[in-house]
């Protein structure tokens, strides 16, 4: 069976409860979506961006089995990172308050809350971590020192994540190592 969208990210807490984030038409018209599969796949179109700006489609977590969570940009504003949460019903859009050229990864904290990267200098690599709960809003970013996080994900019955990524050695230093960073309690 086809997935109904081009994928650009997923998340899989079960085999019956997946989640794809992707593209809806052409590339040269996208509508992004998210689509979730629970046997069949049910399709729902992100919210629009603001007059004039488009939508870019990053990275897709899990909440629960109705719900999970988006990340995009919406183009040039500031802020254009913008982490969308589908509750199953509706979308609530969630403004990031820290300056950021970049979100995610990020991953699910457990116990309804996410972790996520964050992008803090645009010229530079270093990142922070952020960590998100619905009831208490984000709390202050984490640096994670000079390294690009590239993945991220929840350490099973624990409300901690693995993130790992690159360790750079300095901005003219192309080489780097491996780093495995843990978050969370």
């Amino acid at each position: 069976m086809g997935i109904p969208v081009q994928p650009v990210a997923t998340a899989a807490p079960a085999p019956d409860n997946i989640w794809v984030l992707g593209i809806l038409g052409s590339a040269s018209h996208p509508t992004w979506a998210l689509a979730h599969w629970t046997g069949r796949w049910k399709v729902v179109r992100l919210p629009a961006p603001p007059s004039g700006e488009s939508l870019n489609g990053y990275w897709v977590g899990w909440d629960n089995a109705h719900g999970a969570w988006v990340v995009v940009d919406q183009g040039p504003t500031v802020p254009g990172w913008l982490l969308l949460h589908w509750t199953g019903r509706r979308w609530i859009k969630i403004r990031y308050p820290y300056q950021t050229f970049g979100l995610g990864p990020m991953a699910h904290d457990g116990h309804g809350g996410l972790w996520i990267a964050s992008d803090s200098c645009r010229s530079c690599i270093y990142t922070d971590m952020v960590h998100y709960n619905p009831a208490r809003g984000w709390a202050k970013p984490m640096p994670a020192g000079p390294v690009a996080i590239e993945t991220m994900r929840l350490i099973p019955r624990t409300q901690s994540v693995w993130a790992a990524g690159i360790r750079s050695f300095g901005l003219h230093n192309p080489n780097g190592s491996a780093a495995i960073l843990k978050y969370g309690p």
